[in-house]
């Protein structure tokens, strides 16, 4: 029969081993004004304000090797119509993850904090510029002026965003015709 202080020994190896999900840790985003949609690396995942569940380790050092890591960066982005979208790095690293008799296991990242707070500016005070367009001396029919959110709006499906490793940037795709060519 196995001992008192055997069974507290594997009772705790067994809580180590095998992290409960009372282990997880929330990340918050909340944005002014709220309502703002957040992705998570491109994903969807809701509205501000916003709460989800990640394992502790993504916050923090894990202690075991059973203990879950954020093996890649997580980059938010919150968007609200009417606003200018922002994004935000949510993790540091690479770091390395060494364990206890040396051997590098891996790259891993953590979250910088377990609560973002953004805020929105409307289009209007992002945007500051003019717009403008030289016109040729042949008769042109001009729409009518459209409002810079409703310009904003109509041009926002075309704008990538485009990230690598180290490296991202921004730019447009633009509707081509045969006519442009000369």
């Amino acid at each position: 029969m196995a001992s008192r202080s055997e069974l507290v020994l594997c009772t705790l190896m067994v809580l180590l081993a095998c992290p409960s999900r009372g282990n997880a840790d929330k990340l918050q985003i909340t944005s002014t004004p709220p309502g703002a949609t957040v992705e998570l690396n491109g994903v969807s995942i809701g509205n501000t304000p916003l709460e989800k569940d990640f394992p502790g380790g993504y916050f923090h050092k894990t202690r075991t090797s059973m203990g879950s890591r954020l093996e890649h960066p997580v980059v938010a982005r919150v968007s609200l119509v009417g606003y200018a979208t922002k994004e935000l790095t949510l993790t540091e690293g690479p770091m390395n993850w060494i364990s206890l008799n040396g051997r590098n296991r891996g790259e891993y990242w953590l979250f910088k904090s377990d609560h973002f707070d953004v805020e929105l500016k409307s289009i209007s005070e992002t945007f500051t510029g003019g717009i403008t367009a030289k016109v040729s001396e042949s008769s042109v029919a001009l729409a009518p002026e459209l409002s810079l959110e409703e310009l904003v709006r109509q041009a926002k499906p075309a704008v990538v965003y485009l990230k690598g490793l180290g490296k991202s940037g921004s730019g447009f795709f633009r509707h081509w015709h045969r006519r442009d060519c000369h």
